[in-house]
């Protein structure tokens, strides 16, 4: 069965007070995506959580920590989008930058079966180890 593809056309918001310096196709393009500001648009660290609004975090820290320590071997699972492979492979460049040798990454096949992890996990080496899920959604 072949698939149709529809496009959807956005109305551009005029009133969005967006930065003058910005080029006018992106000024175009974030105000057709409901973009209003320049507030809107910052992305800095200041705009994030504080880490201790994470659910669960310092727990996280202690199991990534004790693997680290002990040497257990670490997966970080990554999900086949845009952000979930940026931010599986910074995970794995960071924990190699802290010295973790023993760690290694997985991201699915989006169009193979669903993801279901196992000791092992297609995989060689010794197991226990950790997975670490990297999705921003």
């Amino acid at each position: 069965m072949k698939q149709q593809i529809q496009l959807r056309r956005r109305e551009v918001d005029e009133t969005a007070d967006l930065p003058a310096e910005l080029p006018p196709l992106l000024r175009r393009l974030y105000a057709s995506r409901g973009v209003r500001s320049a507030q809107e648009l910052e992305r800095s660290v200041k705009g994030m959580l504080p880490w201790q609004q994470l659910s669960g975090v310092e727990k996280a820290v202690e199991i990534l920590y004790n693997a680290f320590r002990e040497g257990t071997r670490i997966i970080v699972v990554g999900d086949f989008d845009a952000d979930g492979a940026t931010s599986t492979a910074l995970s794995v460049l960071a924990m190699r930058s802290l010295g973790c040798s023993n760690i290694d990454y997985l991201v699915p096949n989006r169009f193979g079966r669903r993801l279901r992890l196992k000791p092992g996990s297609g995989r060689s080496g010794p197991c226990p180890w950790r997975a670490v899920n990297c999705h921003g959604g």
